[in-house]
């Protein structure tokens, strides 16, 4: 019983000591947290950005001039006219059989003519200066020498028809399903050679940044496909006449593509540099809020907010100029802005 009564009076002491403590409640920290970033300088560029489709510098069609049976040129055992292939100008492709084209060319015939021709210049010559044989003799025996050998040269140049050569430096594309002696008709397309060691884009601008884009310009080039690469040309060509179907200007820029990794019909990004600034305050654009019809950031004064209207130059992507309202080395909040008010506590947090 003894024991009883202990327990029993513990727990009413424990019990009127805690009914006798007040609850204290832990101290709230109402600063509004933020992340900030120091205001720096640096470089800048303003774009005029459009897309458009890149094109080979040079293109040219490999044509037959004349009908025949085709016969491939092949080297170490393999045809030389197949696909990708990297070729020169004037270099031999395939030849082409054509008897009756080669018959009426006539050409033995013209060189014989050309070679006696050349013996009857020198007799004549030779009796001229012996008196016997008059100016107008020696006069058509020169003439005649120079017809000769013009007929011939014009008989090679007719049989060279017979032969299919690369037209410019560049690669063999687009080339037709053509067997080895196949009959090809004159005038055929039997490919094209492209060259694309620079390329090329047709970009349509607007009538409103045309004004913006002069020759000489830097533009950066990207594919979607090689996110991580960046290519620079230049433009080089501006209409002067608007497109009355579209209501665009034309504008050509070139690219170097020494490494061959861009090719026709790439659909490209381009952002033609128009104007750029070195060694100006920037700041991120997404840190900029519109307020009362004026551009503001926030800045930290003393653990308070501190509310700055700015104003902005040119901007790209990402980063915008300010021209004044904010100075290098101030701390700019870049999250948790959106609640902020000015003089607020803050807790600046990483």
């Amino acid at each position: 019983m003894k024991i009883n009564h202990i327990i029993i009076f513990v727990l009413s002491i424990v019990v009127i000591f805690s009914c006798s403590r007040k609850d204290k409640p832990e101290p709230v920290d109402l600063r509004v947290p933020v992340t900030v970033e120091r205001v720096r300088k640096g470089d800048i560029e303003s774009y005029v950005t459009v897309t458009g489709t890149l094109k080979a510098i040079e293109e040219a069609s490999i044509k037959a001039e004349v009908g025949g049976i085709i016969h491939f040129i092949r080297k170490d055992g393999k045809p030389v006219f197949i696909e990708g292939r990297t070729v020169k100008a004037g270099e031999l492709l395939a030849e082409l059989k054509n008897d009756e084209f080669s018959y009426g060319v006539r050409l033995e015939s013209k060189k014989m003519a050309m070679e006696f021709a050349r013996v009857e210049l020198e007799k004549t010559r030779s009796l001229y200066k012996n008196g016997g044989a008059t100016l107008r003799d020696l006069q058509n025996a020169e003439k005649n020498k120079v017809d000769t050998e013009l007929n011939y040269k014009a008989a090679l140049l007719e049989l060279e028809k017979l032969k299919i050569k690369a037209p410019i430096n560049g690669i063999l594309a687009d080339l037709k399903s053509i067997a080895e002696k196949d009959k090809i008709p004159a005038g055929m397309e039997l490919g094209k050679v492209l060259n694309f060691k620079k390329v090329k884009c047709e970009l349509n601008i607007s009538n409103d940044d045309i004004t913006k884009v002069k020759t000489g310009q830097k533009v950066k080039i990207t594919n979607y496909s090689m996110k991580e690469e960046t290519f620079y040309g230049y433009v080089s060509n501006i209409s002067p006449n608007i497109d009355p179907v579209t209501r665009t200007y034309q504008v050509v820029v070139i690219i170097d593509n020494n490494s061959n990794i861009l090719r026709p019909g790439m659909f490209i990004k381009a952002d033609i540099i128009v104007e750029s600034k070195k060694g100006v305050v920037v700041i991120p654009k997404f840190v900029i809020s519109n307020r009362g019809n004026r551009d503001v950031v926030f800045v930290i004064n003393n653990q308070r907010a501190e509310i700055r209207e700015v104003e902005t130059g040119l901007e790209d992507e990402e980063n915008i100029e300010v021209k004044s309202g904010l100075s290098e080395g101030e701390m700019l909040v870049i999250r948790g802005y959106e609640t902020l008010k000015d003089k607020m506590k803050v807790r600046i947090s990483r």
